[in-house]
């Protein structure tokens, strides 16, 4: 075997060793993410081109498994979390396991309009956002002689009872902000009011977004409730959909924040850079990812975006606030569930009978049946609790609890869902009574002179206590 020359060998050594040394070395950042591959990929192989010296490696977690490998993890490996976990990032930064960021606010303003998407002492920033519409299919809705709803309120009009897809946000994780994002811009009694009228007649669902998109393109459904990006990637890959945006909305985050017992910190916030950078925040407008890009410069190609919620600081939407929103996410659900999931059939009925009631009286003055259409409105709208003692933090801790499983959480929150449930079982019954009164069977008002008017009637008796009429209220 032919021994390299002296001169040779000495390069050769020389060229091992400055592969060895630091400035040479590819440095790790470990990334913990709920994303999946075909979305953090891009982001990755991006990365790693614009970071030679980088070398990227991703930790998949579900958000409820993600918190306790990050407050375990303090001497351990994970640099970076990145997620659409809000709830986590808040609890990171209350227990200081997050470093403070260095960004740029000439670029990054962290808000659109009074709507803060970002850590004020900058201890994690917003990566992208999202908003929530109504994903309708035009030829479908063709079929039934349907326009394209536009609001949240289109969608109570009978004509669309059946064709709608409605998430369950105890289900499906992007239906509780959805939802809480009726509740804030309607207030509390008439977002629930509007919601029931809308799931009680519609087809609950605990399949995601993506099913939404499946179900629209094989006609089982003309419209379905959505997180915008579901619809936003299925039409940019084809779908004969439109993606309608509410006035009344709410907006859905994700964040990325470094943590503070980082391995590699310098690489840690490398990355950080990059997903903020005019080039990373550019891959969220790819088709599989249809996501908004929280840098306001990024909508000057309104092609990839579309609409920039920069642009309408005074919007409804913008005033929706996030901390609400996830603080009360629980409660929100097990109620809807109290409320709609677990009785659907009956407060349907009910609400089939108000509908009827409302119909036939609007035409005809009579004041008995006013007051029990307003009794029985009454009823159905009636809550067990308020918005402030939705937001009281025990009842959300003991959600909260029971979702970790706690014996104690799911003891209790079981016994307050079932209070919930005889609140709900009681004023139906009542709403039912009322209407009872007004309506018949068949859905229609009574003649005059039929029993049921007769028994809302008041008698009118002579001094000797002989019957001589009915006046009628």
């Amino acid at each position: 075997m032919r021994l390299l020359s002296c001169p040779v060998l000495h390069v050769f050594v020389a060229f091992a060793i400055a592969l060895l040394s630091p400035a040479y070395a590819r440095e790790d950042v470990v990334v913990l993410t709920s994303y999946p591959e075909e979305v953090f990929s891009r982001f990755e192989a991006a990365f790693e081109r614009a970071n030679p010296d980088i070398d990227i490696q991703f930790v998949w977690r579900m958000p409820h498994d993600a918190l306790p490998s990050l407050r375990s993890d303090r001497n351990a490996r994970i640099d970076v979390y990145w997620s659409p976990a809000y709830r986590n990032f808040i609890a990171l930064s209350d227990e200081g396991l997050l470093a403070v960021l260095d960004v740029d606010r000439t670029q990054l303003p962290g808000r659109a309009g009074p709507l803060q998407f970002s850590d004020p002492q900058g201890r994690y920033e917003g990566v992208e956002m999202a908003s929530f519409g109504i994903v309708s299919a035009p030829a479908t809705l063709a079929v039934h002689g349907l326009p394209i709803p536009r609001e949240w309120s289109d969608l109570a009009d009978e004509r669309f009872d059946g064709l709608v897809l409605f998430p369950i946000p105890s289900k499906v994780g992007f239906a509780s902000t959805l939802v809480d994002g009726v509740l804030q811009s309607l207030g509390w009694r008439d977002g629930w009011s509007l919601l029931s009228r809308i799931a009680a007649f519609n087809r609950l669902i605990d399949g995601s977004g993506a099913f939404i998109s499946d179900e629209l393109r094989g006609g089982e459904a003309a419209v379905g409730l959505t997180i915008d990006f579901f619809a936003r990637s299925a039409i940019a890959n084809g779908a004969p959909f439109v993606l309608t945006r509410p006035t009344a909305n709410g907006y859905s985050f994700a964040h990325v924040g470094v943590l503070t017992h980082a391995a590699h910190p310098a690489a840690a916030h490398r990355f950080v850079a990059f997903l903020l950078s005019p080039e990373g925040q550019q891959l969220l407008g790819d088709a599989d990812v249809a996501k908004l890009s929280v840098r306001p410069s990024s909508y000057q190609d309104a092609s990839a975006f579309g609409l920039s919620p920069f642009d309408a600081p005074d919007a409804l939407a913008l005033r929706y606030d996030p901390a609400t929103g996830i603080a009360r996410s629980l409660v929100v659900a097990a109620l809807f569930d109290a409320m709609i999931t677990r009785r659907q059939p009956i407060l349907r009925d009910a609400l089939r009978k108000l509908r009827r009631a409302e119909q036939a009286y609007a035409v005809r003055p009579d004041r008995a049946g006013r007051e029990a259409i307003e009794d029985a409105t009454r009823h159905l709208e009636a809550l067990p609790l308020n918005a402030e003692q939705a937001a009281d933090a025990n009842l959300n801790r003991t959600f909260d609890e029971r979702r970790r499983g706690d014996p104690r959480a799911l003891a209790r929150a079981a016994e307050i869902e079932r209070e919930w449930d005889r609140f709900f079982d009681v004023h139906t019954r009542a709403a039912a009574t009322r209407l009872a009164d007004i309506v018949g069977k068949d859905g229609t008002p009574p003649s005059p002179c039929s029993p049921l008017h007769v028994r809302a009637a008041r008698p009118v008796v002579l001094r000797f206590g002989i019957l001589v009429r009915y006046r009628f209220r």
